[in-house]
């Protein structure tokens, strides 16, 4: 069977009148507005969204993709159904941004009604393999916001009869609501990041500022001394990761911030972390920040010390005490400036100088 192409005119197989049709799709509309106004918690509105439009459109799933523009991926923000629930393991199924239903919809930027996925090359099977169900049909239409399609909502395997043009208005009444929720909860997290982040910068500089230093902090004029000065000044204009060694006490912090506040990141945050002193079951939080929920009391995301550090200077002190594990996911960092936060799956960038 083809696609049926929505653009059409009015469409009446469902035998419904008219009144009552516009009545049904009034009230569930009238529901995820009251939803809207009265939970704050976005993954809980999000699964008594699902919830709403599983019973109303008659159908055994329904669920939220979102896109993920850097990683070029499409992965599963909620889904519900009626024989198994929530789906929470779905949050693990990622996918390319160009394949699938959802990657055409979002791409061409149309709602699209699928009566049989046997004959439709588009679908992506991965997903009904990993999750062990049977995708029969769908309805799959754009999550719009003002400036794009951030991702899609999907109405899977209607139980009696077909999927109809109503549906698809029905569910994209649904998706204006909806992804007008998401942006703005994208919107409040991003200045709550911002707000911590400043924060935590603001702290870090006033520590950084009464610990300032010149060249002038550096004594001594033995060779050995002097060798040290032509070091630093070689690599004080450069982007170059900087190892210091040493025995305790013999100044390497005073280095790590004459090479921070004589060089072109002096503007920036300089960021210590002493790994020594930190408790190795903390020191991965610490460095790559957390997710909420990423362990108890996480009770919302806070950023590492390497995004903190963005712009300027990260000194990591005392660095042969971390465990191997944690040494692995250093050299990554060094390497190709990317990691994840504890708990999360997305991956993130810095560009702090690391010394």
């Amino acid at each position: 069977m083809e696609p049926l192409d929505i653009s059409q005119g009015p469409d009446n197989s469902s035998g419904n009148p008219p009144l009552e049709r516009h009545v049904r799709e009034l009230s569930a509309l009238y529901e995820i507005g009251q939803a809207l106004s009265s939970v704050h918690d976005l993954d809980r509105l999000l699964q008594l969204a699902m919830e709403h439009v599983v019973t109303l459109l008659g159908i055994e799933s329904a669920s939220i993709i979102l896109l993920d523009e850097e990683r070029g991926e499409l992965y599963f923000k909620v889904a519900y159904d009626i024989r198994v629930g929530h789906e929470q393991h779905l949050r693990e199924v990622r996918f390319p941004a160009n394949q699938g239903i959802a990657g055409w919809v979002i791409r061409e930027g149309q709602s699209q009604i699928v009566p049989d996925t046997d004959s439709d090359t588009r679908f992506y099977r991965d997903v009904d393999v990993h999750t062990g169900t049977t995708t029969r049909s769908i309805i799959c239409v754009p999550l719009r916001t003002k400036d794009r399609i951030i991702g899609v909502l999907e109405a899977i395997n209607k139980i009696q009869g077909v999927f109809t043009i109503e549906d698809v208005r029905l569910l994209e009444a649904f998706a204006n609501q909806l992804a007008l929720a998401l942006d703005n909860a994208r919107l409040i997290q991003e200045l709550q990041a911002a707000r911590e982040r400043l924060s935590e910068e603001n702290r870090y500089l006033r520590e950084a500022m009464a610990q300032t230093v010149q060249f002038d902090a550096l004594v001594g004029e033995s060779p050995k001394m002097q060798e040290v000065y032509h070091l630093v000044e070689r690599v004080l204009n450069t982007a170059a990761t900087v190892l210091l060694t040493g025995e305790s006490g013999t100044g390497k912090d005073v280095i790590a911030r004459v090479i921070h506040y004589q060089g072109p990141r002096a503007k920036g945050p300089f960021i210590a972390v002493n790994a020594a002193a930190i408790p190795e079951s903390l020191l991965e939080a610490e460095l790559f920040g957390y997710e909420r929920g990423a362990f108890t009391g996480a009770t919302q995301r806070k950023p590492g010390r390497f995004e903190l550090a963005g712009g300027g200077t990260l000194f990591l002190n005392e660095i042969g005490d971390m465990s191997p594990i944690l040494q692995a996911k250093l050299l990554r960092v060094l390497q190709d400036k990317e990691f994840e936060r504890v708990g999360g799956t997305e991956t993130l960038t810095t560009d702090a100088r690391i010394v």
